[in-house]
């Protein structure tokens, strides 16, 4: 303002509002033109910025077109993730296939709530999109809790009772986690706020759903690759092949790739010590050799 009086002279900023007295199609056109006039509005000193009644749903409505393309490089991501987590040099006791179904696990959870939910009524608004994100990291960390269990167990023990083992060490984490996520969610269908309700019933029926096709169907995916490291039979060919101790004539590149498995010797259930380093994934030997020792350097604990 000029010290004297009281007229404008510059200004940074000016906010202009316009009221819309219509209503119906009427109400649409003028707001559509009104969005076209300012987007195609062009000018070297002046930027014009619009928002309406409308902005937020249609920044709404737009927003499947994208999260879906993070959706599918998430999902690519957490594949390529998890079966370097799960695969080792071992070729008979690495699990990538294990893996990749632990996240087929996961979106099969994905597809069976949102076709349940939508079978029931419910509308699939656009905001739940990011229910897939939530229900694939929930999957996915089960999938790694119930891949440890089974790594746990002894090779050697008969199939059915080595799933057994490692669902009873697994089911009590993953029963706790599913149950208190899915709890939470459902109190969250009896709020007033529509968009919340809608969305926590997606994602409890989702918790639901992924609890379920773990201690399912990735069970059995446990129990098949069980099977498959108890016949001694490779990762990929499923054609049996000689274990580590019964390779010592073949070359290093073919023991590499064509032997693996633990030796079957009545009366002893012990773990084999032998060629432990071939056993041990190969995120966790990065975590163990390169991170861990990084971590307690003072340079580590700075950074």
């Amino acid at each position: 303002r000029d010290s004297n009086t009281v007229n404008v002279v510059a200004a940074r900023a000016v906010q202009l509002m316009y009221h819309v007295n219509a209503t119906g199609q009427q109400r649409t056109s003028m707001m559509a033109a009104f969005h076209r006039a300012v987007t195609d509005f062009r000018s070297d000193r002046v930027l014009a910025f619009f928002t309406s009644g409308d902005s937020l749903n249609d920044e709404i409505l737009t927003l499947p077109e994208r999260v879906l393309p993070f959706l599918a490089i998430s999902g690519a991501l957490l594949i390529v993730f998890a079966v370097g987590s799960c695969t080792m040099t071992d070729c008979v006791l690495t699990k990538p296939w294990v893996a990749l179904f632990g996240v087929v696990s996961a979106g099969l959870a994905v597809v069976s709530s949102v076709g349940l939910v939508v079978l029931c009524g419910q509308t699939f608004p656009t905001h739940v999109a990011m229910v897939p994100f939530l229900l694939l990291g929930i999957g996915v960390d089960d999938m790694f809790i119930m891949i440890a269990s089974g790594r746990k167990t002894d090779p050697r023990l008969a199939v059915p009772e080595r799933t057994g083992h490692a669902l009873a060490d697994a089911a009590t984490a993953i029963t706790i986690t599913s149950l208190t996520d899915c709890v939470a969610f459902a109190v969250g269908t009896i709020t007033v706020f529509p968009a919340v309700r809608i969305f926590c019933i997606y994602a409890a029926v989702g918790v639901l759903f992924d609890y379920l096709y773990q201690i399912t169907f990735f069970a059995a995916i446990l129990s098949l690759a069980g099977r498959r490291e108890k016949a001694g039979r490779h990762w990929l060919t499923c054609l049996k092949v000689p274990t580590n101790e019964d390779a010592g004539h073949m070359s290093p590149f073919s023991r590499l790739c064509c032997s693996g498995g633990v030796s079957v010797q009545d009366g002893d259930s012990d773990q084999v010590q032998n060629d432990e380093e071939r056993r041990f994934p190969f995120m966790n030997k990065l975590l163990c050799k390169y991170l861990a020792p990084l971590v307690v350097t003072p340079t580590g604990k700075l950074t």
